[in-house]
């Protein structure tokens, strides 16, 4: 071996001891010296009169002896070295976040992650270099209970620039943050919107009457409420989409880009080399979109309560306020979870129904032996109603929106489970709400829609010594701890409001005759886990009743 290959491979050994012991080592402080390092050699090279052939090749050879001896040094800690070495997992995902990149890709994350838990029969299982999925509701609390760093993955829900309460990892502004959003879904505050929401479902109850019990696309008549819903709560804004006026571009743009952010997001040093690059084109027009809604919604002189309300005010302890880059963010943030979250959720959960006309019918039991009037039932009796309140949580249980979860950093110290594992510091942990919540250790028969094991024996919906329900803690839908979703209060109201009046104006069938019944397993199998679920087509009738 020559004296310049000599140099380059102890460079790179030096390189790599340099870094690798660092937590999320800027990108830029990488990139940056290695192509200065680039030029000077050039330089040199061109100084000692060597032919450009000569140079290239020179060039060339080094750059790979370099390259490969970081990747082989890299190979060896992660296989041989790493503290997660221990963990049961994939041998590619332990050398490379690309084949997490690869399972995110292809929209199965979370159903091979249930998949290694099972094959090796642990609640530890290694996912990345320096990740880990974990099954085990003991777990929850230690690495998502008080202020933990969130994940790098959320990062990439900032690219554009700005933040939202879902990529801010800075904790006093996130709280001031919080505090903001909290104020737009306090109880008086949800009162205000549910006779909004009702309004709106009178138009979608309107339209199934007129397709008088003939087979319709579940999904994307609930995405259309959702997002018009969505659109009045937080913008005072009438988008009419249900009514064909609307602009489905938002809709279109984000399933985009989350497809796209979902495979991003485990590779967070091509995160940070995109910050440098100019947005696409779907980018700029979601920005320009997102600019007319804010610079609209400032322009009301009297509007409606609205969540933006409270957004465009300053945080009463800190006097923090959003920037109009930060009001973009949290545009976004909203019609994500306001339209996509909602709607794929309530559309399985009213196909969960379909296969269980005994369901649909004892929600009507109790809604009529609470109310006894015509017209909408009162949100106020809606809201005792707690069968209806076990049906809302089981199809949240079976069908979250979120199907991987979002990860933490383990803190300093470490964290040791109760499973006699230790999960060392600065480590990325993933939770899955797929995975937990359909484990049989904590909801018996999970692949079954049983709302019944949110009832005891007296009626009510806490699940106490009920035989299916185990531990409650592993019910996670809306996440944990400071970084869980503030609208939780909104979402269950709108979920319960939407399920009691479509249950009562119809009898919700599959679109075939006779239906097929319901199995989680094989259902499960169609989704496409892109950070939130993408579901294919669900034909349901909605046939009128009587009365």
């Amino acid at each position: 071996m020559d004296s310049p290959t000599v140099l380059t491979v102890v460079a790179a050994i030096a390189v790599q001891s340099i870094v690798s012991p660092i937590p999320e080592f800027p990108t830029e402080l990488y990139i940056v010296p290695y192509i200065m390092s680039n030029l000077l050699f050039f330089s040199y090279l061109l100084a000692r009169s060597m032919t450009y052939s000569a140079v290239l090749i020179s060039l060339l050879s080094t750059n790979a002896t370099f390259l490969l001896t970081s990747a082989l040094l890299a190979i060896v800690r992660r296989l041989f070295f790493s503290p997660l070495r221990r963990f049961p997992g994939p041998k590619l995902a332990a050398i490379s976040g690309f084949w997490n990149a690869n399972e995110a890709r292809l929209g199965r994350a979370s159903r091979t992650y249930k998949a290694l838990h099972k094959k090796y029969k642990s609640d530890v299982i290694r996912i990345g270099p320096n990740e880990l999925s974990i099954n085990n509701a003991d777990a929850i609390d230690k690495l998502y209970g008080g202020k933990y760093i969130r994940g790098t993955f959320n990062q990439v829900f900032n690219l554009a620039g700005g933040n939202n309460l879902a990529s801010l990892r800075d904790h006093e502004k996130h709280s001031a943050w919080r505090r903001m959003w909290g104020k737009g879904f306090t109880r008086t505050e949800v009162s205000h919107y549910t006779e909004r929401v009702q309004g709106h479902a009178d138009k979608t109850v309107r339209m199934l009457h007129e397709k008088a019990g003939n087979p319709v696309d579940c999904g994307k008549i609930l995405e259309a409420l959702a997002f018009d819903v969505i659109m009045d709560l937080a913008f005072s804004r009438d988008a009419r989409l249900q009514e064909g006026h609307g602009d489905r571009r938002y809709i279109e743009l984000i399933n985009g880009f989350l497809q796209f952010a979902n495979v991003v997001g485990h590779l967070p040093h091509l995160q940070q080399i995109f910050r440098y690059l100019p947005l696409n084109d779907d980018g700029r027009l979601f920005i320009n979109l997102s600019n007319l809604i804010l610079s609209d919604r400032q322009a009301l002189k009297t509007p409606r309560k609205d969540i933006f309300t409270h957004l465009l005010a300053s945080d009463h302890k800190t006097n923090f306020a959003m920037t109009q880059m930060d009001l973009q963010q949290q545009i976004f943030l909203t019609l994500v979870v306001g339209t996509h979250s909602i709607s794929t959720t309530l559309t399985q959960t009213f196909a969960a129904l379909a296969s269980r006309p005994d369901v649909q019918a004892r929600i009507r039991q109790e809604l009529n032996n609470a109310f006894d009037g015509t017209g909408v039932p009162p949100t106020e009796t809606v809201r005792h109603l707690k069968y209806v309140e076990a049906v809302v949580k089981e199809g949240l249980r079976m069908f979250p929106p979120l199907l991987g979860g979002t990860p933490a950093i383990a803190p300093k110290g470490g964290v040791a489970l109760k499973t006699g594992d230790f999960i060392p510091e600065n480590t990325q942990v993933w939770i899955s709400q797929h995975v937990l919540m359909s484990d049989d250790r904590y909801f018996p028969r999970a692949a079954e829609f049983l709302p019944e094991r949110w009832m005891d024996q007296e009626g009510e919906n806490d699940g106490k010594g009920n035989e299916l329900m185990k531990d409650r803690r592993a019910w996670i839908p809306f996440g944990y701890g400071t970084h869980a979703c503030g609208g939780r209060a909104l979402a269950l109201e709108e979920l319960k409001l939407l399920v009691v009046r479509f249950v009562r104006e119809f009898d919700i069938c599959f679109g075939q005759e006779g239906g097929q019944p319901f199995n989680l397993d094989e259902w499960a199998d169609s989704w496409k886990d892109v950070y939130l679920t993408m579901i294919q087509k669900i034909d349901l009738r909605f046939i009128p009743r009587a009365g």
